[in-house]
């Protein structure tokens, strides 16, 4: 006897890791199924750092390769800015353990809210400064 039946539908848990399966090298961690953000521009003349809900499906695998993306706070390596800090960094605030990967010195996408209200993973604010003593340092792995 054979059964068949519909195939379940994959959950992703975000955020995910993905890579544009073309010849530019873009590196996108998403939200949710369309929206991310741009972590790595390859050669593509896209911005790193922005957030857009413009995207193909993250589950097209026609379009996207899963990836993990690690971000660590290593000195010396990538290309650092003007104030010695090479973006993103992933910190994470002490008082409510809101984890925000910093794209400059202040402008951050929320990575994972901790116990703050009113905030929503993978919005974009402006922050305190990355450098000021309420944050914390941390290093962040992103699953494909």
């Amino acid at each position: 006897m054979i059964e068949v039946t519909k195939a379940k539908k994959v959950e992703i848990k975000y955020p995910v890791g993905r890579k544009c399966k073309g010849d530019d090298g873009l590196v996108v961690i998403f939200w949710s199924e369309h929206k991310g953000t741009i972590v790595h521009a390859g050669e593509s003349p896209l911005c790193v750092g922005s957030t857009e809900e413009i995207y193909k499906s993250c589950m097209n695998y026609d379009v996207w390769e899963p990836v993990d993306v690690e971000i660590t706070d290593v000195i010396g390596i990538g290309e650092s800015t003007e104030d010695g800090i090479t973006y993103p960094v992933a910190r994470k605030r002490k008082e409510d353990n809101m984890i925000v990967l910093f794209f400059s010195r202040n402008r951050g996408v929320v990575a994972d809210v901790g116990t703050h209200e009113g905030m929503r993973t993978g919005y974009t604010f402006c922050f305190s400064d990355v450098t000021d003593n309420e944050w914390e340092a941390i290093s962040m792995k992103i699953y494909g």
